[in-house]
């Protein structure tokens, strides 16, 4: 099931929240969704078993990154060290990010969570509620009419332990909600989340009944949490669910892979239809494929970004409705890892991820013309773009992580486009 990294290559990734340690998985070896941190929620339960340590950096990482034509100053190093891995806006002046900050190796000495407010001008620090220390993984945000703010709900894990659980907060704009989803299992997290409103929300993520892992999905009905069957595909052995995206409270797409015992991932993607969730089909994706992230803008028109199981070539592709097609990245992008993917419109879509040191962002114009335009480079040795939000096509702000060296610790980042390049923007 598990095996060990090839001699000389090491299983550190940059993508998803950070520079993390990762566990190895024969045919998967790719960081769940939001975060490194899931496999590391995952890793008491396997290690005795035949969890892989792994050490080092990304194979190809060195170098400084070149600086960017759009790139500015770069911002004073944040007080205390931390990585952003997934963030939502309501608008221009109102977006929630989250992630975490492990201390020690692997979280051993606890771990630093993370939740920030932008208000269009400024980053400020948030203190989510709770006891909870593992990393926050995901984040949705809506806009109620008549409301007098946001309304946000962000998912993760209470610990990186063995006894681990689910866990969700939600803040109204005014003061944070500790909420207890659903616990199927021997342990759980929750790696994606998407609000089609104050009243619902669809989570999904990941648990481990007896053994192996097996498909998480959880709703919000403005009150409680409820477990909903989410089907497996036949021969799941290790499956993940990687992110989850909802226009209404009876359509949502949910997205990630699973191992059908050969060793090699396939794709999934699955939809909500308001009482059921049914697996769609996988027609036109390649094999052993990963999907890391979706958007839709309709139900006829996602893109979904992921890769190759073995980590080495990026995948873009675009569902219709009925089936995906296969539609880049462009080939000077197919070694990058791609975290994150946000669609302001059917022809406007904003994708961001890490290459070999340097952030990766890619636009998709027209629905099938890409373009590469230069992230701001955070002058660092290594940094990366985790998760985005685009309110609108020329409006959209990323998040991620700086590191000035091999064994520095990862500092947030943050990057904003205004549909002509990129900027920093200083974040606590």
């Amino acid at each position: 099931m598990f095996s060990e990294p090839a001699p000389g290559v090491t299983c550190t990734f940059a993508v998803k929240g950070g520079k993390y340690p990762d566990m190895v998985l024969t045919g998967l070896r790719r960081p769940l969704a939001r975060g490194a941190q899931a496999w590391l929620a995952l890793a008491a339960v396997v290690s005795a078993a035949a969890a892989v340590a792994c050490g080092g950096v990304t194979a190809g990482h060195g170098g400084t990154p070149a600086r960017s034509r759009h790139a500015r100053a770069a911002p004073a190093a944040p007080a205390a060290p931390g990585s952003l891995s997934a963030i939502s806006c309501i608008g221009s002046s109102g977006c929630m990010a989250v992630g975490g900050a492990f201390q020690g190796v692997a979280g051993d000495n606890g771990t630093r969570r993370i939740a920030e407010w932008w208000n269009g001008r400024e980053w400020r620090l948030m203190k989510p509620p709770g006891s909870a220390t593992a990393p926050l993984n995901a984040v949705s945000c809506t806009a109620a009419p008549g409301t007098p703010g946001p309304d946000c709900m962000v998912v993760g894990a209470t610990a990186l332990t063995a006894a681990g659980q689910a866990v969700a907060e939600r803040w109204n704009g005014r003061a944070w909600q500790l909420l207890s989803p659903r616990s199927p299992g021997h342990q759980d997290i929750l790696t994606g989340v998407s609000c089609a409103g104050p009243r619902f929300c669809m989570a999904v993520g990941i648990y481990t009944p007896h053994s192996g892992w097996s498909f998480l999905a959880q709703v919000w009905n403005g009150v409680t949490w409820r477990r909903v069957k989410i089907p497996t595909p036949a021969g799941n052995d290790l499956g993940q669910l990687n992110g989850v995206t909802c226009l209404r409270p009876a359509w949502c797409m949910a997205s990630g892979g699973y191992d059908p015992g050969t060793g090699n991932g396939l794709a999934v993607t699955e939809i909500w239809n308001g009482a059921r969730w049914r697996i769609a089909s996988a027609s036109g994706l390649p094999r052993a494929t990963i999907l890391q992230d979706a958007a839709c803008s309709s139900a006829s028109h996602c893109v979904a970004i992921g890769g190759a199981d073995d980590g080495n070539h990026a995948l873009a592709a675009q569902w219709n409705g009925t089936r995906w097609t296969v539609t880049g990245p462009p080939a000077s992008q197919s070694g990058d890892s791609l975290a994150s993917v946000a669609c302001a419109s059917a022809s406007t879509c904003m994708v961001v991820g890490s290459g070999s040191s340097a952030g990766v962002a890619l636009e998709l114009t027209a629905g099938r013309s890409w373009r590469v335009p230069p992230a701001a480079s955070a002058q660092t040795s290594y940094w990366g773009l985790s998760g985005i939000s685009c309110p609108g096509p020329r409006d959209c702000l990323a998040v991620g992580y700086k590191q000035d060296g091999n064994d520095a610790p990862d500092f947030t980042l943050a990057e904003r486009w205004d549909g002509r390049g990129w900027d920093l923007v200083a974040a606590p």
